[in-house]
């Protein structure tokens, strides 16, 4: 065997098949470009090649594989960076319009005959409160239904069968009078000709059909019948078209950042509310709702204005997006939002919930010295939150800063009383200021002013200060 071994080793050498590996010569510049002759120019450059590093033979092999020294990948301008697994982010730019709310949107129609004897709201832009009189209509015909069920009342069933008197109460429904007011009749037992046509919710009034000394037939149209329409701007709708490809990125409760001309300097954050699942043939477009707050009433019904939605995919393999200086690093995914901060005037706004609480307690008891004696505290209370902040002297109380006047009886000042407390007690319930202290809310359905009212108590138990001792526990808590 030793014969035949040193036999082809010595072969092997002869052929020059054992000899060391050829030096390579290369372009520091452009390192694919290579030789095994020292003296060589780089044919992009110009530059004389150098030799390889030692150990660069196995690099040599796979012809796809460019090594690079360190010198030459900073003269390349090389960056490297990690490629981490992370969401994909991009930003969709959008125009749309701000509406108002569809749902909080109210046409008034004349549902009893008659004329116009006083309009409380003549002109087009009023702000209305829910349950505040428009229009009183004379009616002969409310009149006689009002006396005839009086008088079913009246009579009892000795002259009248169950079945009657309902029929007599289902007419005065029919006429346009609510459950409330049918509720009042049977406790006053006075019929009137008046009808008070009061606002179904607070807003603005947007259309006004109705003037003083107009007669309302039943044979008018529908058209000719409506008095006015109301709109609750406090919350608006802004709505866009997206297009088929970015629905795919879209998806309710997505943020969205908007800007309008009226709220210069400003921007606006609300989540994605609604995404029509109708798409317009035409431009192959779906509407997009995102809900606004507009308490201010800085938003204008109609005007332009335009979002940004930050849009993401599932996190995956993200590299990093190339920069001339430093490497950019994969996108940093979004944070949770930040908490909305305190309610301004939250503390005065606290004292005077609970100032007014502890005033509906006497009128409650029909004590209208002990409602006096509490009267000016009261006072002090509504006026010191009015001064805490320009958004409590614009928001809903502002219009009852002097509604608390000194007054000779108890029914007049329960009559100031109602709209302050009903007001207050909205607001309260909006800031959810009543769960945060454990006070409660109750709503009367026949308030004898706004036909609606509302108030604040420290106790679970119903004691209407509308009514007193009449109707003590006429009254629902509201959540």
């Amino acid at each position: 065997m030793k014969p035949i071994f040193l036999f082809l080793l010595a072969f092997l050498t002869a052929a020059g098949l054992t000899a060391a590996p050829a030096t390579v010569y290369r372009c520091t510049m452009h390192p694919w470009i290579k030789s095994d002759k020292p003296g060589d120019k780089c044919t992009i450059c110009g530059m004389e090649l150098v030799a390889a590093p030692a150990g660069t033979a196995t690099s040599d092999a796979d012809p796809n594989l460019v090594t690079l020294t360190p010198a030459a990948a900073s003269v390349v301008g090389v960056r490297t960076a990690e490629v981490r697994r992370a969401p994909l982010v991009r930003t969709l730019r959008v125009t749309g319009i701000v509406e108002d709310d569809d749902t909080r949107h109210r046409i008034l129609a004349a549902r009893v005959p008659g004329r116009v004897e006083k309009l409380f709201v003549n002109y087009v832009g009023a702000e209305v409160r829910e349950g505040e009189p428009l229009a009183t209509v004379y009616s002969p015909e409310m009149l006689t239904a009002q006396r005839q069920y009086v008088e079913r009342l009246k009579a009892g069933t000795a002259a009248f069968t169950a079945s009657d008197r309902a029929a007599a109460r289902e007419r005065l429904l029919d006429l346009g009078l609510t459950e409330e007011e049918v509720t009042i009749l049977e406790h006053t037992l006075e019929p009137t000709a008046m009808v008070n046509i009061r606002a179904p919710m607070s807003g603005t009034v947007v259309a006004r059909h109705v003037y003083e000394g107009q007669q309302l037939n039943k044979d008018q149209s529908e058209a000719e019948t409506r008095l006015f329409e109301i709109a609750d701007f406090s919350s608006m709708w802004f709505v866009f078209d997206a297009y088929a490809p970015d629905l795919a990125w879209l998806r309710v409760g997505q943020a969205v950042e908007i800007t309008a001309a009226s709220l210069p300097g400003q921007q606006l954050t609300a989540p994605i509310a609604f995404i029509d699942p109708n798409m317009n043939e035409m431009t192959r477009t779906a509407k997009v709702r995102v809900v606004l707050p507009n308490h201010e009433h800085n938003l204008f019904h109609k005007q332009n204005a335009t979002g940004r939605v930050r849009l993401e995919i599932p996190a995956t393999l993200a590299p990093p997006a190339p920069a001339s200086a430093t490497p950019a690093g994969p996108p940093t995914p979004a944070g949770p939002p930040t908490p909305a901060p305190a309610a301004a005037g939250y503390a005065p706004l606290k004292a005077l919930a609970f100032t007014a609480a502890d005033a509906g307690v006497p009128l409650a008891a029909d004590d209208f010295a002990g409602y006096q004696k509490l009267l000016p505290g009261f006072r002090a209370a509504l006026q010191a939150y009015l001064a805490s902040s320009p958004e409590a002297r614009r928001g809903p109380l502002g219009r009852y800063r002097d509604a608390l006047p000194d007054r000779a009886d108890l029914r007049s000042a329960r009559r100031d009383f109602e709209p302050l407390s009903t007001a207050l007690a909205d607001l309260v319930r909006e800031q959810q200021l009543h769960r945060r202290e454990g006070l409660h809310v109750f709503e009367c359905p026949m308030a004898p002013v706004l036909g609606t009212g509302r108030w604040l108590s420290r106790t679970g138990k119903i004691h209407n200060p509308f009514f007193g001792s009449a109707m003590p526990e006429c009254g629902d808590e509201l959540e």
